[in-house]
């Protein structure tokens, strides 16, 4: 008796880590995705400072 209460704790714990694990993973893709965005978003600032053209910056406020 002892041996199955062991499994079945055991279990429920490899269980709660695993969902724990991968509330972990969807919370750090969402900010990745975040990141990506703010990267991008700075890389096309710095490049319209650097290379300025008034056709890029027209195009960028669109897509936006």
């Amino acid at each position: 008796m002892i041996d199955l209460q062991f499994i079945e704790t055991s279990n429920r714990w490899i269980s709660e880590t695993q969902v724990k694990i991968k509330s972990e993973v969807a919370a750090n893709n969402q900010q990745a995705q975040e990141f990506k965005k703010l990267v991008l978003s700075y890389r096309n600032q710095i490049d319209s400072i650097i290379n300025p053209n008034l056709d890029k910056q027209v195009n960028k406020e669109k897509i936006e």
